[in-house]
């Protein structure tokens, strides 16, 4: 066991560990500070979808929409999920143990009856794909490292019908 039961999140059938999605968005861009991401999920249109609270830097003063989109790329490209919101709380108030652990129990609570100090968050939650792109728009797809490209390892390879480049380059 590696992880706490209540705190997996899943999304459309797979199970993410959070501390695994939390690491990936606090390498992504460095405005992340380091050990203040909380990742959870929330119950939306009957499906559970990836939120991420986490602290930027004190010094940061920059983009903080190319942050949004450096933490959703990450997640979407190490774990192959759509991230549905990336809220940015003030330093110091992501919720925490005494030993320093992430609370992400309470993380959720607090996103859900809006009691965290939110510094920022995008107009329309959950509205972009990782990819930047609206949802029901066609993306380039890419493939997880270690598999080969699709036509090889589904039988008859793509029927064409998808919309989108499935080979390299």
């Amino acid at each position: 066991m590696t992880g706490r039961i209540e705190d997996v999140i899943v999304v459309d059938w797979t199970s993410h560990y959070p501390q695994d999605v939390e690491y990936t968005a606090e390498h992504s861009h460095p405005a992340v500070r380091g050990g203040c991401v909380a990742a959870f999920g929330i119950e939306e249109d009957g499906r559970e979808r990836l939120v991420i609270v986490a602290e930027l830097d004190h010094a940061f003063d920059g983009d903080t929409d190319a942050v949004a989109a450096a933490v959703r790329g990450a997640v979407s490209e190490e774990h192959w999920i759509d991230v549905h919101e990336v809220v940015f709380i003030a330093v110091r108030t992501v919720p925490k143990t005494s030993s320093g652990k992430i609370r992400r129990g309470e993380s959720r609570g607090r996103y859900l009856d809006g009691t965290l100090d939110v510094r920022y968050a995008p107009a329309e939650p959950g509205r972009a794909t990782a990819t930047g792109a609206r949802r029901g728009a066609f993306v380039r797809l890419t493939r997880p490292p270690g598999t080969r490209w699709l036509p090889e390892w589904v039988p008859g390879g793509c029927p064409g019908t998808c919309g989108t480049s499935l080979g390299p380059g």
